[in-house]
């Protein structure tokens, strides 16, 4: 391994995307063993980041299959919903009552695409739920919030095209991550409830899921100091 790859905050944070450092990056690591994350808190446009990655991919003469990685698009946090509430919060200081652009699900639709086809280990629609506090509520808030935001995504999706071959494309590319409260064993719970109501939903799309498929994990947040929150994780 190397100093980056090791002590990946340290080493990445403060840059977007830079050939010369993503190639220390990968020096000397199996492809089994890295895999990026992209955490788009702004909604930049990924593509450019995805397609120099795919590039580099190519250039260091990997397979591009096995390269991993995952683009969280979609940061909000788990307040109630209601008839003016729908999910989508472009950066982690906006309020939650943002309303979902037509324009950006589409295009997130075709960044997913293009990822299926030149990047197909990637995941790029992700759904990240941070939550304010440790309150039970935000439980049920939290899971509600990632729901909509999923549907939202596939109803898009099935605008779009009918083709169930579609829809289990995007939906493949959904993944969902929740930030983790004092209480652990709760957490664990919620991800279990979460994963079964999902795998309902996607039912009601006519699609098959497995639960054991779906991409559901817990996060690690600062939950009590709201400016440093994602500033930690790697971005590139």
């Amino acid at each position: 391994a190397n100093a980056i790859s090791i002590n990946p905050p340290d080493g990445v944070a403060q840059f977007y995307w830079d050939f010369d450092r993503i190639n220390t990056l990968f020096e000397g690591v199996f492809l089994d063993y890295i895999s990026l994350i992209f955490n788009l808190i702004d909604m930049e446009d990924p593509l450019p980041i995805l397609e120099k990655t795919y590039d580099f991919a190519l250039k260091k003469g990997f397979q591009t299959p096995e390269l991993r990685g995952k683009v969280i698009l979609f940061h909000t946090y788990a307040t109630k919903l209601n008839s003016s509430t729908v999910g989508l919060v472009n950066n982690s200081s906006d309020t939650p009552n943002r309303v979902f652009n037509v324009f950006q699900l589409n295009n997130s639709l075709k960044i997913a695409a293009w990822a299926a086809k030149h990047l197909p280990a990637f995941k790029v629609l992700g759904v990240q739920i941070a939550s304010d506090s440790d309150q039970y509520h935000d439980v049920a808030h939290s899971v509600a919030r990632a729901l909509y935001i999923g549907d939202a995504i596939l109803t898009q999706a099935e605008k779009n095209s009918e083709s169930i071959e579609h829809l289990e494309s995007i939906s493949d590319q959904i993944f969902f991550e929740f930030s983790c409260s004092k209480n652990y064993f709760m957490e664990i719970a919620k991800l279990r409830a979460f994963k079964l109501l999902w795998a309902n939903l996607l039912l009601a799309y006519k699609l098959t899921p497995s639960v054991s498929s779906i991409s559901a994990r817990i996060f690690c947040e600062n939950t009590n100091e709201n400016t440093q929150k994602l500033k930690l994780r790697p971005k590139l």
